[in-house]
């Protein structure tokens, strides 16, 4: 076995401000290896959760498939404003017309075109959600890459201080 005192005054030939201040560094990096921010999981999760939501919001959207209220919202009004123009014409015993027809058709219109409107809403919130999914995540990888670069520069710089000691 060798002896204690001769690793040490080896150690010692070699230990320029360089080396230790290298060393440290790269020893307090290895100590603490690759710790997740404060905060990281519950980030990643809402990250993924935004993205889920607003994959689904824009396939929605790109269907035509409103969540289940806003279609009942939106059948509920067509149905009142049916039986309004259908209460209308038969008190001017106009029931059955062309006109009566016209006014139907044009109701059906409306809840048309206010479909399409909460379609293009869903697709609008559902590609906001996706970005803001995407900018959590990306800035989460931003911070590991910064660092497992303060790990390669630990490195770097134990690795100049021994070539320098040398």
């Amino acid at each position: 076995m060798a002896d204690p005192t001769d690793i040490l005054n080896t150690l010692g030939n070699y230990a320029t401000p360089q080396v230790v201040l290298g060393g440290l560094g790269l020893g307090v990096d290895a100590l603490l290896g690759q710790q997740p921010l404060k905060g990281q999981a519950q980030l990643s999760q809402m990250g993924s959760q935004l993205g889920t939501q607003g994959q689904q919001l824009v396939q929605q959207g790109l269907t035509g498939a409103l969540p289940p209220g806003a279609q009942a919202q939106l059948d509920q009004q067509v149905n009142a404003a049916n039986a309004a123009t259908r209460s209308a014409d038969a008190r001017m015993g106009i029931s059955g017309s062309t006109m009566e027809a016209q006014q139907l058709a044009s109701n059906q219109q409306q809840r048309l075109a206010a479909s399409f409107q909460m379609a293009q809403g869903l697709i609008s919130d559902g590609v906001k959600m996706s970005g803001m999914s995407a900018q959590m995540l990306g800035q989460i990888m931003q911070a590991n890459v910064q660092q497992d670069d303060a790990f390669v520069k630990a490195v770097g710089q134990f690795a100049a201080g021994l070539a320098g000691a040398v």
